[in-house]
């Protein structure tokens, strides 16, 4: 019988953490929004030009970081019935990781 494996061999605890902290992050920024979103409000009660591109501006970076979590979640989960080209592909640049050298990437 044939094992089920998913498109990449990485090891399971590593990916658990790094998505933890992954998501973390995502919740702290989102927060961090807000906190901004509350600021903006105080210095401006009142409607104003600056006050409205300062919420037209969150809103935005708001909508991102919601495309970027929503994106992470679809990344997350594994691929089924993969065409073993990705996986070559994926193989041969497992160990090609030079943008962040300090997460290893187990073989």
């Amino acid at each position: 019988m044939a094992k089920k494996r998913s498109l990449f061999d990485d090891n399971p605890v590593e990916v658990n953490e790094l998505t933890f902290i992954i998501k973390q992050d995502l919740s702290r920024l989102n927060e961090e929004i807000r906190n901004l979103q509350a600021l903006s409000k105080r210095l401006h009660p009142k409607p104003d030009q600056e006050g409205e591109n300062n919420k037209n501006i969150l809103l935005l970076l708001q909508g991102k970081l919601g495309d970027v979590s929503a994106n992470f979640k679809v990344r997350g989960m594994p691929l089924k019935g993969a065409d073993p080209t990705l996986t070559s592909l994926a193989g041969s640049s497992r160990n090609q990781n030079q943008e962040h050298p300090g997460i290893k990437i187990a073989d």
